[in-house]
């Protein structure tokens, strides 16, 4: 993603998250190198954490592709008080009986999470697209000529907020009662 769509999508998530998503505050994790590189977070994600109770915390991580103007989310739970660092696997595809809400801890890439829900793929939210498909036969050369303009300050923000509100949507519909069903089994599990 390029800097100045970066600095943008740090701005209006810090802002609009907590105030979209009440309980969900910015957070960064402290981890060591080892826990960094198994947790497999780049310096750009951006993690917000609510706490559900005294027994779960929520995650929320937002990370950027480094050649796309877009960005993804993965979903984290854990139970143990502190950030999932510790998985090695990447992020596990939700099961259609929630088996993996019962691990202590977990990560669920929302691009596995809202297919099972909408029954649509997910691509991540766009920032900036092509104006033509992959498929026009010109397609490189507008790329090229478009992806070369000037972005404005005041074009980046406009077109990260659009992004971030459509981000914020698919959160409200889909990792919400995500978020809801997975508290629930948590809190009426016995210790």
């Amino acid at each position: 993603m390029k800097a100045i769509y970066a600095r943008h999508l740090d701005i209006v998530l810090k802002h609009e998250v907590p105030e979209q998503l009440p309980g969900f505050e910015y957070f960064k994790p402290r981890l060591s190198k080892i826990e960094r590189a198994k947790s497999k977070l780049e310096p750009g994600d951006r993690i917000f954490q609510k706490s559900a109770g005294d027994k779960i915390r929520l995650f929320l991580i937002f990370s950027t592709h480094p050649r796309q103007e877009e960005f993804n989310l993965e979903i984290g739970w854990s139970t143990k008080g502190r950030f999932p660092a510790d998985l090695e696997m990447p992020s596990t595809s939700p099961s259609p009986d929630n088996a993996e809400m019962l691990a202590d801890e977990g990560v669920v890439g929302f691009y596995n999470l809202y297919p099972r829900v909408t029954g649509k793929s997910h691509l991540g939210w766009a920032v900036w697209r092509c104006s033509v498909t992959i498929d026009h036969p010109r397609f490189r050369e507008i790329f090229v000529q478009e992806d070369l303009q000037e972005v404005t300050e005041e074009k980046a923000s406009e077109r990260v907020k659009k992004a971030v509100s459509d981000c914020l949507a698919d959160i409200k519909s889909v990792a919400l009662p995500y978020f809801e069903r997975l508290v629930q089994i948590k809190c009426n599990a016995t210790p």
